[in-house]
């Protein structure tokens, strides 16, 4: 810049600053620089109590203290500029150093002041404690099964049941402190709701249930869900047997030579067979069509006051009738 360009650009400012101008900029500079020398020197100091410390983690270790380690930080600066300052507006950070950690023991956290950020004009005149003691374990990461969770069964409309139930992906992987990852065998996923109105299947996007101190990938999952009818088999035992005659054989008397009981099993719906009562369960022989006097071996049948119920077996099968003039 030449000298007429420079006097140009200095034109706006009085004769008096303008004069020897460089001169006086240098001199401000070093005023404020005393300025700020003197107030730090002469200044007063503070202590603030209990700053917490951003304790910055490698990748590989996981922090088990449940808070932050806390310092006490004494400053020194202009008296104005302390009687502002917070907590917030001290900053603490620091950083683990991967290679001094030793498993099973609690790694020194040393903490210095110059790892401490303050505004413009404060000074760090010391930190306390110097060192703290932290929890650490390494990180780690396991595969691991993934198992359904239901609500509660109960809800469903009583002949209904959960049948099977397919999980995509089937695996998540865990991921956290080595103590914990280690005892997770399987993970649920979060309750499946089911209701008296469920009675089809059904595909449900859900969560997967929270462990603490691991995180999950991914975090939720479908569920197929399988609603079945369910069938069950019940036996009832030494029901009576029932003798159906026809006019030929109202002629004759009838004495059981075997059992005059059996066995019956039947199948159907839950809810059906669950709720039957014996009185419903009517076994039979016939023997409308017997017509001369002897000993006869005749099939046992069944009939069942239930809709969707059969039967499945009779025990005896055959029982044995004496037919006997009157």
């Amino acid at each position: 810049m030449t000298e007429d360009n420079g006097n140009k650009w200095l034109s706006w400012m009085p004769g008096i600053i303008r004069h020897d101008f460089l001169r006086k900029v240098i001199a401000l500079l070093f005023a404020l620089m005393m300025f700020y020398t003197i107030s730090y020197k002469v200044g007063k100091t503070v202590t603030l109590h209990g700053v917490p410390v951003n304790v910055i983690m490698p990748a590989e270790l996981i922090n088990m203290n449940s808070s932050p380690p806390l310092v006490d930080v004494t400053l020194r600066g202009n008296e104005r500029w302390l009687s502002r300052i917070t907590q917030g507006d001290i900053k603490v950070r620091a950083e683990v150093d991967a290679s001094r950690f030793i498993a099973g023991q609690p790694y020194n956290l040393k903490i210095q002041p110059e790892d401490i950020k303050t505004p413009l004009g404060v000074k760090v005149v010391s930190v306390s404690p110097l060192e703290s003691y932290m929890i650490l374990e390494p990180r780690i990461s396991k595969p691991v099964t993934i198992k359904p969770k239901f609500d509660s069964t109960s809800n469903l409309p009583h002949d209904y049941v959960v049948g099977n139930v397919k999980i995509n992906p089937a695996n998540a992987v865990v991921t956290g402190p080595k103590s914990v990852v280690e005892k997770i065998e399987a993970i649920s996923t979060e309750p499946i709701p089911l209701d008296a109105t469920t009675t089809e299947s059904f595909e449900y996007q859900i969560k997967l249930a929270n462990y603490l101190g691991a995180t999950l990938t991914p975090d939720t999952v479908t569920a197929e869900v399988e609603i079945i009818k369910e069938y069950i088999s019940k036996t009832l035992e030494t029901l009576p047997i029932r003798i159906m005659t026809g006019l030929e054989s109202a002629k004759f008397t009838f004495e059981f030579n075997s059992t005059p009981h059996v066995n019956v099993t039947l199948s159907g719906p839950r809810g059906v067979i669950t709720n039957l009562r014996p009185e419903q369960i009517r076994p039979y022989i016939d023997v409308s069509g017997l017509d001369k006097p002897g000993s006869y071996t005749v099939d046992v049948g069944c009939w069942i006051d239930a809709k969707d119920a059969e039967v499945v077996a009779i025990y005896p099968k055959q029982v044995q009738v004496q037919l006997t003039r009157k």
